[in-house]
């Protein structure tokens, strides 16, 4: 690889980074209240005037990713916002509107309030971030503490880490990707590139406490379909069993079976055992119980809890039809 293809990467989706400003309900309350102290204080003979502005109390990143003027970043950039200001490299500012949020995956899309002087935005690419590979060169571009458009460099450390992030009672479930480029507050949102390409595989999400050099990003090809949906106006339903499970084999349930003092027995069989169905949850109503085995999730065979996750977080939300073999005891 060359050494100036960092520079053409950065040429190439720089111009369609941006910098998001946004004002909460709160910091408008307390910026009225703070002027109105000051004018009681310096101007004590005159009316204290409401101001209807309010300081831009957070900083996010973000890229456009389509003609349009749509915009991708992280739900928890935008998703307390009032208000909501972005701006382009090359100092263009414009009002932004939420056209959806996905909290489960931590994703927003915005639209671009364009005015008479609009001319066009700059594009960012997406590529395929499933071929991404150990090892591989890669940038993050964004607006940390305030600093516009800046570029860190490290390497991907990592695919398919499955992590869980609460927020707000609710988990984020995503098989991220891990790298060690510096990410700090403001990074939020911006883009993870692929320097070979200049393509953006991943939208940056955070730092991992305690551990230097080691961030995460969601990749592309987690969101396709859901910026699609966002992009139009439309909420993203996420399916969920509602059970806790562990990986299951003949040696493993027998095992199990010998020792247990459980009113159930475990079939023999490849599979997901499941060892807690929670409460006012898909799987009660649908009958799961303890002890059972899944060995299929739309006719694909699982052998892991993370593999029943991934196909039930990308299934149609209805009901739970199941298929009992009752002759193995499932």
């Amino acid at each position: 690889m060359r050494l100036d293809c960092v520079t053409e990467t950065v040429c190439k989706v720089g111009p369609a980074v941006v910098r998001i400003d946004t004002v909460t309900n709160s910091s408008r309350e307390s910026e009225a209240s703070r002027r109105a102290t000051i004018n009681m204080i310096t101007n004590p003979s005159k009316e204290n005037e409401e101001s209807n502005s309010g300081s831009g109390d957070d900083i996010g990143s973000g890229f456009i990713f389509s003609k349009e003027g749509l915009i991708l970043t992280n739900a928890h950039v935008v998703e307390d916002a009032a208000e909501i200001n972005v701006i382009l490299i090359d100092g263009r500012e414009y009002k932004a509107v939420v056209k959806g949020i996905d909290s489960v995956v931590d994703i927003a899309v915005l639209e671009i309030v364009p005015t008479d002087e609009s001319d066009g935005f700059p594009v960012a690419d997406l590529i395929d971030s499933d071929v991404l590979n150990v090892g591989q060169i890669v940038v993050a571009i964004g607006t940390p503490r305030g600093l516009d458009n800046t570029v860190t460099l490290g390497i991907v450390s990592g695919v398919a880490r499955r992590l869980m992030v609460a927020n707000k009672g609710s988990y984020r479930k995503v098989d991220y990707i891990q790298t060690s480029v510096a990410l700090n507050p403001g990074n939020s949102g911006g883009p993870l590139v692929d320097v070979e390409t200049g393509d953006v595989i991943g939208i940056n999400t955070g730092a991992a406490d305690n551990m230097e050099a080691t961030t995460f990003s969601i990749p592309i090809n987690r969101v396709r379909h859901i910026i699609n949906k966002l992009g139009r106006g439309r909420n993203v339903k996420h399916g969920y069993l509602g059970i806790s499970a562990a990986p299951c084999t003949p040696d493993v349930a027998r095992e199990l079976n010998a020792v247990s003092t459980l009113d159930y027995f475990i079939p023999e069989i490849h599979g997901i055992v499941i060892y807690f169905v929670h409460p006012s949850t898909p799987a009660e109503t649908a009958g799961l119980r303890p002890g059972d085995v899944i060995v299929k999730v739309a006719g694909k065979d699982v052998e892991s809890y993370d593999a029943v996750r991934h196909l039930i977080d990308r299934a149609a939300v209805g009901k739970v039809r199941l298929r009992l073999d009752t002759g193995s005891g499932s």
